[in-house]
């Protein structure tokens, strides 16, 4: 599964076991539910920031419709992977987003960023 760890794919796998439910109702405001407790689990800090809610929204809800059109295929754990690489990726971007807009603010130059950023990586 490439980037993730042994334990990490345990994890998803525990999770994708609660998509049988979501798969077997067919109903994508069930499916949302869903894919919002996963995200809350695998990505609390993207869950609860308001700047991603709008592109977290978009992906969930994305996400539950294309799993209920493919309700009586099912979703295997290649696709909820696919999912997972998703919100990765949104929170990736969130966190960097949300380090320009501070850098941007605090007006530091690049040389005192470099050193705070060596300082908080090693504690």
């Amino acid at each position: 599964h490439g980037v993730y760890s042994p334990r990490q794919v345990r994890e998803f796998h525990r999770l994708f076991d609660g998509s049988r439910a979501a798969e077997s109702s067919g109903c994508q405001q069930s499916s949302q539910s869903w894919l919002r407790a996963v995200c809350e689990e695998c990505f609390p800090r993207l869950a609860s920031s308001p700047c991603a809610q709008p592109q977290l929204e978009q992906l969930i809800a994305g996400t539950a419709k294309v799993l209920c059109a493919g309700a009586a295929a099912g979703i295997d754990f290649k696709d909820f992977l696919v999912f997972v690489r998703e919100l990765d990726h949104l929170s990736r971007q969130n966190m960097l987003s949300k380090e320009q807009k501070a850098v941007e603010l605090s007006q530091f130059t690049p040389k005192q960023i470099k050193a705070f950023r060596e300082i908080f990586i090693e504690a």
